[in-house]
């Protein structure tokens, strides 16, 4: 092959691999969305306790003697405290 007919398919992978590494995964843009939907970086890196609330149900495979056992939660609380960042 001659570098004529070489450089184009040369210059369009050059070009793929740039710009496919120069892009955020989509889990960091999902990331940064909601960052900025919950007030920006400094609002979330402020916030000292996490309380999570629910409740569903939980099925036990393979932990419990009866087949299909399952455990119900009702107004589950959970809080999570943060800790300080060095």
């Amino acid at each position: 092959m001659t570098l004529k007919r070489l450089a184009p398919a040369a210059l369009l992978c050059a070009v793929t691999l740039i710009q496919a590494c120069s892009s955020l995964p989509p889990e960091r843009r999902l990331v940064d969305d909601v960052i900025a939907v919950l007030g920006g970086r400094s609002v979330v890196e402020g916030v000292k306790t996490l309380r999570i609330e629910g409740g569903g149900t939980a099925y036990l495979l393979g932990q419990v003697p009866v087949h299909g056992a399952r455990e119900s939660f009702a107004d589950m609380v959970k809080t999570i405290k943060a800790k300080a960042r060095a």
